[in-house]
């Protein structure tokens, strides 16, 4: 009988199909660069956020751009994970949604903050 953690021989995936770790140095060594890269961008932004929650005087109207800034974060820091281990194919969905905040985030900023603002208070 099987204890918890005892699996059986996992199944191998498809080459094809299911592309994780190559055995390309060169490449495997790129893709750690990259994502080291986008952890850096991620703690930048970590930092850009603080100086916003800590410092901004403004009222509800910032709740919008603080959070769609933070989830941008989070969306981008995921994929770094996922470039790290050479799972290109599921961080699409993950840049989709990072690019639909950021689209939002410029919308926001881009004039008549307030309104733009309490707007997606209100339909969120």
């Amino acid at each position: 009988m099987l204890g918890f953690w005892d699996f059986p021989k996992m199944t191998q995936p498809i080459e094809n199909l299911v592309t994780r770790q190559s055995d390309n140095k060169f490449l495997n060594d790129l893709l750690i660069n990259f994502s080291v890269g986008i952890e850096e961008a991620v703690n930048f932004g970590s930092h850009i956020l603080k100086w916003d929650l800590e410092y901004s005087n403004g009222g509800d109207e910032q709740l919008p751009i603080e959070l769609s800034f933070r989830h941008f974060l989070e969306l981008i820091d995921a994929i770094s994970v996922l470039v790290k281990h050479s799972s290109i194919d599921p961080s699409k969905l993950l840049l989709r949604g990072a690019l639909e905040s950021y689209f939002g985030l410029e919308y926001i900023l881009k004039k008549d903050t307030f309104n733009r603002s309490m707007a997606f208070m209100v339909c969120h």
